[in-house]
């Protein structure tokens, strides 16, 4: 990763991240970290045109919709163009082209989110982002999924479809 700011500020300098801290799986802001979990969505943000993805460990589709309890956390791709690094900006254009071809036949996604139709388990590794543009604003999510954190991954750096196993003990 670059060490500056970029813009869409998913790349951040050292001094602008959230200290290290304490906590369970030992990681910090700005680790590459990789989680599998079900598809719910993809959608085209207005104001910079990334892909919202939200992932859950619920497997939701437009026939199975979420429940009051459920939960995900929510991935971004953002625009090639808006990435200055080149491996970068190539590999975040690849993963936007393989979600339009294989999930959302060949169409860019809504901007209120388009919901899968089939339970899909994927595996995405991404920069993990505290996203606090977010702190204290509405709960974060679409389509009746909230995600309860303000952690994302963000920008992926690959996007797998995975078998269904690998989502079992999500």
């Amino acid at each position: 990763m670059n060490d500056h700011k970029d813009r869409g500020d998913w790349i951040l300098a050292k001094d602008t991240r959230i200290p290290t801290f304490d906590n369970s799986l030992g990681i910090k802001e700005g680790d590459l970290v990789t989680t599998s979990g079900w598809l719910f969505l993809v959608a085209t943000e207005s104001d910079d045109c990334d892909y919202h993805i939200q992932i859950s460990p619920q497997a939701r589709t437009t026939t199975h919709k979420p429940q009051g309890s459920d939960d995900c956390i929510i991935v971004e791709a953002p625009r090639p163009d808006f990435i200055s690094g080149s491996d970068l900006s190539g590999s975040v254009g690849r993963i936007r082209d393989y979600i339009k071809a294989k999930l959302l036949g060949g169409k860019e996604p809504s901007n209120n989110g388009s919901v899968m139709q089939h339970a899909i388990c994927v595996t995405v590794t991404g920069q993990l982002f505290y996203d606090d543009a977010h702190v204290g604003g509405q709960p974060r999510g679409k389509q009746h999924m909230i995600s309860n954190t303000l952690w994302e991954l963000h920008p992926i750096t690959a996007f797998t479809i995975a078998p269904a196993s690998a989502c079992s003990s999500s």
